[in-house]
């Protein structure tokens, strides 16, 4: 049997799979001199990382609440924020709805308009009687076909025989008493300022009468003037007048009327050209406390901070300031891997030690947003106390997993610089900020010094177990200073969330290493004992 053939059985099928992936994903890379590999990795970790921590605006977010909700976690405004004052707008809107003058309509032909109507009912009640003739029956039919006609007026008319003069006097007085500007008794109300005066001819003329009530006329006023001239009628008798008076009384009108749909445009464009009114918020101001009651305000202000991070006002200020603090985050790693190896001897050169260590810290990152952002998720699904808590479903979050992967591969002092930056980075992702990177670092430190020599696949299993109780002590530590309510309820929740997290960073390290054992050839002691097993073929052979 050939050499070839030999070797090819020290490699399960998975492994010559996984080989041949890592192999066509690292082949473009191999063109490039050492030097060159290094900063285009360098830059590749620099660049993702900062991709994924610019956008995650973890301080600035703030949930949606309606008005009357309780605040499930305390809101702070992360700049100094202008937020629309509704209260202040609305009251300078207010004022501008009553400053602005009401708007009336004038009719200027209201008055030729009741001397004509009451002349074509007189001109009518002629045509009757001239038609009724000497029929005293068709002469008790005859009425008044103006207004409240009656037939005491068609007869106090006829028995004036229709006289012109008499007509020419009454049309005098209904024209006399309706002239002018009248208006209804109900306006008057409207009338205590100044009002704009619109002609119904013209309605883009438009004029301003200053004190109106000194030049208009009530229209009980007119009336009353009007049963007044009637009164005074010389060959009237007193039934003749009431008559009379029954006939012209509906005759005169209103010839001012309030107009409120113009007058309400114009009290709403008036508030529509104030300017809205804006209040100051404070860089760390603290806008609503968790257990609040959320109000109108609140909202406001709540708003204003989702459009201050929407608008991303600063995006290429903290765009250039995260890549720098990242680059730096990184280059102080590649630093303290070179200082390591020449102390100690590693099983990886440092370039490799470094894109292992790199890689490690890359998907750890994605694994803490991709966590915070399911915390969020689940704690918004309006679920009761303690389950409504984002805070508490960041602590099932695997944190340690890029730490323990480092430790079991390369060294625990390489470890314990994957726990740091890591840690520090997720302190950026998370809502609590530093809380969470004393949390990383307290489950990352458990694992380093939980584990020793790596001669079996369970040791990651003990480390994730030894993990898993350092995590519910601190989560507990953790929500106690944070100053939540250590119920029953919140405390195993709590502990559970831990040992959730110890578990999950047990799984995604056991299922990280054989990726990189391959991707950067490490012979760990595993990997020797697997090799020595007698089982094998190669050595059956």
């Amino acid at each position: 049997m050939s050499q070839k053939s030999r070797r090819q059985r020290f490699n399960s099928p998975l492994d010559r799979a996984r080989n041949a992936v890592l192999g066509f994903l690292f082949r473009p890379f191999s063109r490039f001199r050492p030097r060159t590999r290094f900063f285009i990795f360098y830059g590749l970790f620099v660049v993702v990382t900062t991709l994924l921590l610019v956008n995650a605006n973890s301080r600035v977010s703030v949930e949606n609440y309606r008005d009357g909700d309780v605040v499930r976690r305390t809101v702070i405004a992360p700049a100094d924020i202008s937020v629309p004052d509704l209260a202040e707008t609305e009251k300078r809107r207010e004022a501008a709805r009553e400053a602005t003058r009401p708007v009336f309509a004038f009719d200027p032909t209201r008055a030729e308009s009741s001397a004509q109507s009451f002349r074509a009912a007189w001109e009518d009640l002629q045509k009757q009687t001239a038609q009724a003739g000497g029929n005293s029956n068709a002469r008790k039919e005859l009425k008044w076909t103006g207004p409240a006609g009656t037939v005491a007026v068609a007869e106090a008319i006829a028995a004036h025989r229709f006289d012109p003069v008499e007509l020419e006097r009454l049309t005098r007085i209904l024209r006399e008493t309706s002239e002018g500007y009248i208006y209804e008794d109900g306006d008057a109300e409207y009338l205590k300022q100044d009002i704009v005066l619109t002609d119904m001819r013209n309605p883009t003329a438009q004029s301003v009468l200053t004190m109106p009530q000194s030049h208009m006329t009530p229209l009980s006023e007119a009336r009353k003037s009007l049963r007044s001239r009637i009164s005074q009628l010389a060959g009237w008798t007193t039934d003749e007048q009431a008559a009379l008076l029954a006939a012209m009384t509906p005759l005169v009108r209103a010839s001012v009327f309030y107009d409120p749909a113009a007058s309400q445009n114009v009290r709403e464009g008036a508030a529509g050209k104030v300017e809205a009114a804006y209040m100051q918020l404070k860089r760390n101001q603290v806008i609503a406390r968790e257990g609040d009651t959320v109000n109108g305000p609140m909202l406001a202000q709540m708003q204003a901070v989702r459009d201050y991070a929407r608008q991303g006002r600063r995006w290429w200020n903290q765009l250039f300031g995260l890549l720098f603090i990242v680059g730096a985050l990184y280059w102080l790693t590649w630093k303290f891997i070179e200082h390591r190896s020449t102390a100690v001897t590693l099983n990886l050169s440092p370039r490799k030690a470094f894109a292992l260590v790199g890689s490690a810290v890359v998907v750890q990152t994605i694994l803490a947003r991709v966590g915070f952002t399911l915390a969020e998720s689940v704690a918004t699904r309006g679920m009761s106390a303690p389950l409504n808590d984002p805070v508490i479903w960041d602590f099932a979050v695997p944190f340690a997993s890029a730490t323990l992967l480092v430790a079991l591969l390369i060294d625990t002092k390489l470890g314990l610089i994957t726990a740091l930056v890591t840690s520090l980075f997720a302190g950026l992702l998370a809502p609590t900020g530093i809380l969470i990177t004393i949390y990383a670092v307290i489950s990352s430190t458990a694992a380093l010094y939980g584990i020793g020599r790596y001669r079996e696949r369970q040791s990651v299993t003990v480390a994730g177990l030894l993990i898993a109780g350092v995590n519910a002590l601190t989560a507990i530590a953790i929500i106690a200073y944070a100053q939540q309510p250590l119920t029953f309820k919140s405390v195993l929740f709590t502990m559970g969330c831990g040992v959730l997290g110890g578990l999950l960073t047990t799984i995604f390290t056991a299922g990280g290493l054989p990726i990189n054992e391959s991707a950067f050839g490490i012979l760990t002691d595993v990997k020797l004992l697997e090799l020595s097993n007698a089982d094998l073929p190669v050595l059956g052979q």
